[in-house]
């Protein structure tokens, strides 16, 4: 497969590892709404995952499975959406698995992040920066976004820190 802004070396491969993370987030999120004893073995975990299930198969795996569409078929927004795509379900996992005691489902959702994270590295090593920056032209509001993150950041460890002495 070829793609304009991965300087042709977008090969089926990277197609196919996020065709299947894609059909495992979907297997885990569906057993986790459908069978939510099996998966989560204690009422807390259940209140706590299966709204999240919920949510990567509303929102999560069109995400992906859209990026990649759109990247298949040479689009700039599909390329720049789908490292996005993988760095959610990493996150996502990695937080499925720190709360998992170890066993099938701790496994399941190291191996989803661990081949989100594959996925990511082998994505960002094939697109063309140069190609990208040239088409943008300076469009985007790097630096204003760059400024929203940091202040969602600080926001974010200000809620922590309250959060902690609360607790005390």
């Amino acid at each position: 497969m070829k793609t304009e802004y991965g300087q042709g070396r977008l090969m089926g491969l990277d197609y196919a590892l996020s065709g299947a993370i894609a059909l495992i987030v979907a297997a885990a999120s569906i057993a986790g709404l459908l069978a939510p004893g099996f998966v989560y073995p204690t009422e807390e975990a259940r209140r706590a995952f299966m709204s999240n299930d919920a949510v990567n198969l509303a929102l999560g795996l069109p995400l992906l499975l859209a990026t990649l569409g759109f990247a298949r078929r040479g689009g700039l927004k599909g390329l720049l959406l789908w490292p996005g795509a993988l760095l959610y379900l990493i996150y996502n996992y990695l937080a499925y698995a720190a709360a998992t005691a170890f066993g099938w489902q701790f496994a399941l959702y190291l191996a989803v992040a661990a081949l989100s994270l594959w996925a990511l590295a082998r994505l960002l090593k094939r697109i063309d920066g140069e190609a990208i920056r040239r088409e943008l032209g300076g469009a985007l509001p790097v630096r204003a976004g760059g400024a929203v993150l940091a202040a969602m950041g600080a926001l974010f460890f200000l809620r922590a820190g309250a959060t902690l002495a609360g607790d005390r």
